[in-house]
C-alpha cells in the first residue's frame, strides 16, 4: 500500500512538473534546454509531452528593419526573430529558442521580448520562451529584439522547438512540433567603395588620391607603399570623411624607381579589405642604378651613379630575411650571390642619409 502511494505521489509530482513547464518555460522553471540544440542532447518538447507530430509546426524568421526576412546578418545590428507556432485546433501554445554559434557560445544577445515571450537565462547563454501560454485560434508569433554578434563570429544557428498543449493538466495528448533550425550567416560588409584611385609623380614628392562612392559603418583609410609590389608598409592613415568624397595624400618620397601604392580600408566594426595596386614610374631623366647581369648564374653587378656620395646596399630573401650588406661609393659593385641558393632575391640600395633610392628582385638560377 505505501509503495503505492510512492507511486502516485511520484507521478503526480512528474505530471505537475510538466504541466507547470508548459505554463512558464522549461529554462526559467527547471533550467533544461528543450531545443533540440546541441545543449539539449537531442531533447525536444517531445521528451516530455506526448500526441501527434503532425497538427503542429514551428517556424523561426529573421527579420530586418525593413520587416524583410533575411538570410544573413549585419554585425551589430537589430533584427526581428519571429517563432510562429501554428496549430487547427484552439490549444495552448508554448516553445523555446536559442541563438548559438559553432562552438555553442551565445550568439549576439535578445531584447524586447513581444507579449507572452520572455527572455530566460540559462548556462551563460540566453533562451526565448512562451512567459505565459497563448490561447489563440490562430496561428501565434513569438517576437524579440536580436542584436546581431561582432565582425567573425561566423555563421549564427536558432534552435527551436514548439508545443499546443491541450489544456488536460496532463503531458499527453498535446501537440509538439519537430525541431527547426534557422541558420544565418555573417555578411561580407564592404565598408568602403572606390571608384577612383591614382599616383603621380611630381619631382621629389608622389600625389596619391582617390574617391569614394559609398562609406558605410567606415572608419579610415591606411596608405600604403611598396618599392617591390610585394612588401608593404602603412605610411599614412586618413579618416572617412562621408559618401562620395575625395582624399589626396603627398608622399615625400625621393625616389627615381618605380613605387607602389595600395589603401587598406577599415569598417567600424573591426572588418578591412584591400584596394588594387597602383604603380607610378620611374624617372627616367634620373641616374639609373643598373643591376646585371639578371638572371645570374654566380655573382651580380651594380652600378651606382655619381649623384650621391655613400650608398648602403642590402639583399634579402623572399620571405624578408636580410642576408647581407654593403657599403660603397659611386662606380661597380660586385655582389656574391654565387653562395646562394636558386631562387628570389631583392637587392635594395638607399643614399648615406638612409633613403631607400632603389629595390630590385634578383634571379639566382
Amino acid at each position: 500500500m505505501k509503495l503505492r502511494i510512492v507511486f502516485l505521489l511520484f507521478f503526480s509530482t512528474l505530471a505537475y512538473v510538466l504541466l507547470i513547464s508548459s505554463r512558464t518555460g522549461p529554462a526559467s522553471t527547471f533550467s533544461i534546454d528543450r531545443t533540440g540544440s546541441p545543449l539539449s542532447y537531442g531533447l525536444t518538447c517531445g521528451s516530455c509531452h506526448g500526441g501527434a507530430f503532425n497538427n503542429a509546426s514551428l517556424t523561426i524568421v529573421l527579420k530586418d528593419n525593413a520587416n524583410q526576412p533575411v538570410t544573413s546578418y549585419t554585425p551589430g545590428n537589430t533584427y526581428l526573430v519571429e517563432a510562429k507556432v501554428a496549430s487547427q485546433f484552439n490549444f495552448a501554445r508554448g516553445f523555446q529558442l536559442v541563438g548559438l554559434t559553432d562552438n555553442n557560445s551565445q550568439a549576439g544577445s535578445f531584447s524586447s521580448p513581444g507579449s507572452q515571450t520572455k527572455i530566460s537565462p540559462l548556462n551563460g547563454r540566453q533562451y526565448l520562451e512562451h512567459s505565459t501560454p497563448a490561447l489563440s485560434a490562430d496561428n501565434y508569433v513569438f517576437t524579440a529584439t536580436w542584436t546581431a554578434p561582432t565582425a567573425n563570429t561566423g555563421e549564427v544557428t536558432f534552435y527551436s522547438t514548439g508545443v499546443v498543449a491541450n489544456g488536460n493538466n496532463s503531458p499527453s495528448g498535446d501537440e509538439v512540433t519537430v525541431p527547426v533550425q534557422l541558420m544565418i550567416s555573417e555578411a561580407v560588409t564592404v565598408p568602403v567603395e572606390l571608384i577612383d584611385f591614382r599616383a603621380s609623380r611630381n619631382e621629389n614628392e608622389i600625389l596619391v588620391s582617390w574617391e569614394t562612392a559609398l562609406e558605410e559603418s567606415f572608419d579610415n583609410f591606411e596608405i600604403e607603399r611598396s618599392v617591390d609590389g610585394i612588401n608593404f608598409t602603412k605610411i599614412s592613415e586618413i579618416s572617412s570623411t562621408g559618401n562620395h568624397s575625395k582624399y589626396n595624400y603627398t608622399d615625400p618620397v625621393r625616389s627615381s624607381n618605380k613605387i607602389y601604392y595600395r589603401l587598406r580600408s577599415n569598417d567600424l566594426n573591426g572588418a578591412f579589405q584591400y584596394s588594387e595596386i597602383i604603380h607610378v614610374k620611374g624617372d627616367r631623366s634620373a641616374e639609373e642604378i643598373v643591376v646585371f647581369p639578371n638572371p645570374t648564374r654566380g655573382n651580380t653587378w651594380i652600378e651606382l651613379p655619381s649623384s650621391h656620395d655613400r650608398y648602403d646596399i642590402k639583399w634579402f630573401d623572399i620571405t624578408g630575411f636580410q642576408l647581407g650588406s654593403m657599403k660603397s661609393e659611386k662606380g661597380q659593385l660586385e655582389l656574391p650571390f654565387d653562395q646562394q641558393t636558386s631562387g628570389v632575391y631583392l637587392i635594395s640600395v638607399s643614399n648615406g642619409s638612409g633613403e631607400l633610392m632603389f629595390s630590385k628582385r634578383i634571379v639566382k638560377l
